[in-house]
C-alpha cells in the first residue's frame, strides 16, 4: 500500500527490499527505471479496449507533449473531445457506449473530469505518467521520456490507431 505524502513523496508500507522476492513467488515482472519505457510500450502495444478513450487519450498526449514530456491539461480537453466531435459532424457514433460525448451538453470539465477518471488513471496507476494538479500539467514519467526517441513515439501513436480501428470495426 502506497500513501501519498505530497505530490511527489509517497510513503511505502511494504518492505522495498522484499520486492523482487515478490516478484518471483508470483510471477511479475518488477518495474524499474530501466525497463519503464520497454513495459509503456509494450502496454500500449497490447492495448485491450472497452471504451475508446485510452487511444484517444494517449494520440491526444503525445500531440500536445512538449519535449520535456509534459502536455497542459486544457490542450489535450481540447484534442480528447475535437476526436469525439469530429466523430459526431461525420455522422459516426462518438462512442459505441453511453457517455458524456453520446449525451451531449457537457463541458470541458467534464470532459477534464472524464480524462483524469479514466484513461489517465490507469496510466497513472501503472507508474508511467503523473499528475501535476498545481501546474495543469501531465507528465510521462522522466524514466520512461528519458529514452523515448521519436520512433518510439511514432510506434505508440501507430498503436493506438490500430487500436481504434480494431474498436470500430468489431
Amino acid at each position: 500500500m502506497d500513501v501519498p505524502i505530497s505530490e511527489h513523496k509517497i510513503l511505502h508500507y511494504f518492505n522495498r527490499q522484499r520486492v523482487k522476492e515478490y516478484c518471483k513467488e508470483f510471477g511479475w515482472t518488477e518495474i524499474t527505471a530501466s525497463n519503464r519505457k520497454q513495459l509503456f510500450i509494450d502496454f500500449c502495444k497490447e492495448m485491450r479496449l472497452s471504451y475508446s478513450y485510452n487511444p484517444v487519450f494517449l494520440i491526444s498526449f503525445l500531440t500536445c507533449m512538449n519535449d520535456k514530456g509534459e502536455a497542459k491539461l486544457d490542450e489535450i480537453v481540447d484534442s480528447f473531445t475535437a476526436y469525439y466531435e469530429n466523430r459526431r459532424e461525420s455522422g459516426l457514433k462518438a462512442e459505441k457506449r453511453k457517455c458524456i460525448f453520446t449525451k451531449g451538453n457537457y463541458t470541458a470539465k467534464d470532459v477534464q473530469s472524464l480524462i483524469l477518471s479514466m484513461p489517465f488513471r490507469r496510466f497513472e496507476d501503472m507508474g508511467y505518467m503523473h499528475h501535476s494538479k498545481y501546474m495543469g500539467v501531465l507528465q510521462i514519467d522522466k524514466s520512461i521520456m528519458r529514452n523515448l526517441t521519436e520512433e518510439d513515439k511514432e510506434n505508440v501513436l501507430n498503436y493506438c490507431y490500430q487500436a481504434l480501428n480494431r474498436y470500430w470495426n468489431e
